[in-house]
């Protein structure tokens, strides 16, 4: 039976203890057994048993009752939140100034800041429902107008709030009890809450003060803190005056109470995502270090701006206009949690543990209701740019500083991020466990493969777009499931079939970064072929999941024989770096399914295929570098001429007499195969059909969009016409050739190749994320 504890005078000032004289307590309530000291004589009691023996008596234990386990947790978790007071007995009991002079005993009481909790607990053995739940709450919600009046008074503040809290272990609610706790506006945490509450409390000891103001922004979104901060600002306006933003001095404490690096969300649930955010954008090691050089500090340590957003609208009182600077008053806002840090995280939080955060200024850089996507766009450019966070964890947040976003090329990253964490996290996916995920920092550096490599890889290989997924499309879920779904099937292939490669990560091949990467592109060349032959729905419908798995297990078979038959295979691929050496990887193994599957298409590069020097001479050499230029040039011209004319390209475009010559083809080909019919029927699939001789007439007719590429019209007519006769000795009408001829039409086709090359991989730069930074 719990004891009693009752306070016959009572006394606020005999609850609550100020925090450092709480030592002792947390102490106690950390051991999970009770001690007490008997006589050397006198015989343990039952359930105690001896812990040690003194000089004179026995020290004896026995362990904790399940209630008082959960109590103590509850009391240590606001220990560790630093809360300013907290009870120091168990159970202190409050007289409560009503008539009947009410008893009521609380488990924990503990005030910070404008906030006083008081929490009672509530545990069973086992989960299972438990009577009286609603009496509760109403008995809470009855006692908190006195309560209010009682804190108000003893700390002569009549800004305090009472905060009723009812902490649940093992605890089975119904909807309606807790829709009358919303109603009564008292807390409920039950196992999941309070989990999450324990994390978040347990950011004190990196962040300080800062995490009870997160917890403070997740439970009470429209609270108003008590500083009322009015500071001198310069205002500025952008882009015509729809973008406006402040500069002012503030100090660190201001910064602190409204700060935060995760979008705010509406309930404690959200203190999950905000501790996994803050474990990854904030380091420890930098923090004490930041922490160290103010306490050495006499003056203004960081002349850097930090840089944030205002999430609501902002007072700005305007003083008199001079030289066009609009000089005023700034009000900060006073909610908990209402301004992003975009820039700075390191600097603001490196004060937080320190007591010159009340008394320094920093400057600021505030702007004001950024649209979600604006803000997102600026801390991405800011991090990257200033190389301020890696390009792992930008990754790793894109998931959530795109959540909810409505611009095109910020949902496509907030899906390749989603499915990139899914490869990773998800026990299901033969990469779990084997990339580096900052959310998950367990995996370390051990890990073969980063987030950075996967994402970059989808976003460069562009399979999100129309001509694939289609994702603009889809709802981001939908999309994340089928191409997660679709590269689950692509890479269980190899991590089955090519097991002990697959197994040795980064000592082989296809679970090496760069394999990996070269695998993404891969996988985008078998959408090509399937969209081709007009089976997209394999890849496209749930139904369809098994016939995909089917048809890749067919598909990627000459591979896994080429491995088998070459050891040496994995060793040259994996040292192909970079983002051409992965391309170059991806052709590789697009010439091996090849060698089966003819209409299967190579990544339009004049790599030569891996194999024994024996088994190719010169002139097999020469004709498979000839066919991979030739498919090259046209899937060059057929993407530049979309990207520069639009979606009617190849009608308006096309010179008539090249579109008759391909229907020529096209109609010959469909009395030979009429199953092709129509899928035929597609500009895209037609151009297919175009000779080498009339993409050179294509590419002059349109001038304009290849000048940049070839630069010489002259020069490149002159290429053209000694690649098409080499072609044509070797592929079109087989013939003997001169040394002279081969040299000329070799030296002609390199030439067509780099032009082409320093285009697609000027554009494969821009693309690539930048690596590593530092944020000071």
């Amino acid at each position: 039976m719990k004891k009693d504890n009752s306070n016959t005078n009572f006394s606020f000032s005999e609850i609550v203890r100020p925090l450092d004289e709480l030592s002792l307590s947390a102490s106690q309530r950390t051991n999970e057994y009770v001690f007490d000291r008997v006589s050397k004589e006198s015989e343990i009691p039952s359930d105690w048993v001896l812990d040690k023996e003194l000089q004179s008596v026995k020290r004896i234990k026995k362990k904790k009752e399940m209630w008082k386990l959960f109590e103590d947790r509850l009391w240590l978790m606001f220990y560790k939140f630093e809360f300013e007071e907290l009870n120091n007995a168990y159970e202190p009991e409050i007289i409560l100034p009503t008539t009947q002079q009410t008893k009521k005993r609380f488990d924990v009481i503990a005030k910070a800041e404008e906030f006083v909790f008081f929490v009672e607990c509530k545990s069973n053995s086992k989960p299972g429902p438990r009577p009286n739940v609603r009496e509760t709450i109403i008995a809470l919600n009855d006692a908190k107008p006195y309560l209010k009046k009682i804190i108000q008074k003893h700390y002569d503040n009549d800004y305090l709030e009472a905060v009723m809290v009812l902490a649940l272990e093992n605890v089975n609610v119904s909807e309606q009890d807790l829709e009358e706790a919303r109603r009564k506006n008292v807390k409920v945490w039950d196992a999941s809450t309070l989990s999450y509450l324990e994390q978040l409390s347990s950011l004190t000891g990196i962040i300080g003060v800062a995490a009870r103001y997160q917890l403070y922004a997740m439970m009470f979104p429209d609270k108003k803190h008590q500083e009322h901060a009015k500071l001198p600002a310069i205002q500025q306006k952008h882009a015509g005056g729809k973008i406006t933003y402040y500069s002012f001095m503030a100090t660190p404490e201001q910064l602190l109470k409204i700060a935060y690096v995760h979008r705010r969300g509406s309930s404690v649930q959200d203190a999950k995502k905000v501790v996994l955010t803050y474990q990854r954008m904030i380091e420890p090691a930098k923090l004490k270090a930041i922490h160290e050089y103010i306490n050495k500090q006499k003056s203004l340590p960081f002349p850097n701006s930090i840089i944030i957003n205002f999430n609501e609208k902002v007072v700005f009182e305007l003083a008199p206009q001079r030289d066009n600077i609009n000089n005023g008053m700034l009000r900060l806002p006073r909610s908990y949690g209402s301004a992003w840090v975009i820039d700075g995280q390191h600097r603001l939080f490196g004060y937080a543990m320190s007591e010159r955060r009340k008394k320094d200024l920093v400057p600021v850089i505030a702007f004001e209701k950024l649209s979600d996507a604006e803000q997102a766009r600026l801390f991405v450019d800011i991090n990257l740019n200033q190389k301020s966070v890696s390009a792992n964890l930008m990754w790793d947040l894109k998931e959530d500083i795109y959540e909810g976003t409505e611009d095109p090329k910020q949902r496509k990253d907030l899906i390749i991020s989603k499915v990139g964490k899914r490869l990773a996290a998800s026990d299901k996916s033969p990469l779990f466990g084997a990339v580096s995920l900052p959310s998950s920092p367990e995996l370390g550096e051990s890990a073969p493969v980063t987030l950075n490599a996967i994402c970059a890889a989808i976003k460069n290989s562009r399979i999100l777009e129309d001509d694939y997924y289609g994702t603009k499309n889809l709802e981001v879920d939908n999309a994340v499931e089928l191409i997660y779904s679709g590269l689950l099937e692509h890479f269980s292939f190899f991590a089955n079939n090519m097991q002990s490669d697959w197994d040795a990560g980064k000592q082989g091949f296809t679970k090496s970064a760069n394999g990996i990467s070269a695998l993404i592109w891969l996988y985008r060349q078998t959408l090509h072929y399937l969209n081709y032959v007009e089976e997209a729905e394999l890849y496209r419908l749930k139904s369809k999941r098994k016939d995909f798995a089917g048809l890749l297990n067919t598909l990627y078979q000459p591979i896994v024989e080429q491995f088998e038959e070459y050891g040496e295979i994995a060793d040259k691929l994996r040292m192909k770096r970079g983002a051409s050496g992965q391309k170059e990887s991806a052709n590789d193994l697009c010439i091996y399914i090849q060698s089966q599957t003819p209409g299967f298409p190579p990544l339009l590069r004049s790599q030569m295929k891996i194999t024994k020097e024996t088994d190719l001479n010169e002139d097999d050499e020469l004709d498979l570098a000839i066919k991979n230029t030739e498919l090259k040039i046209r899937g060059f011209v057929k993407t530049k001429l979309s990207t520069t004319f639009g979606i009617d390209w190849y009608r308006q475009k096309l010179p008539g007499d090249i579109k008759t010559n391909i229907d020529d083809f096209v109609n010959s080909d469909i009395k030979k195969y009429p199953y092709k019919q129509k899928g035929l029927r597609s500009s895209d699939n037609k151009f297919e059909y175009i000779q080498l001789t009339d993409l050179k007439k294509t590419i002059l007719s349109v001038w304009v969009a290849f000048e940049d590429v070839f630069n010489n019209k002259v020069n490149f007519t002159s290429k053209m016409e000694e690649f098409v006769s080499l072609r044509n000795a070797f592929r079109g009408h087989p013939r003997q050739i001169d040394e002279a001829q081969r040299n000329s039409g070799r030296g002609a086709m390199i030439w067509l190749n780099e032009c082409i090359d320093s285009v697609l991989n000027s554009a494969n730069e821009e693309n690539d994320t930048v690596e590593n930074g530092d944020d000071t």
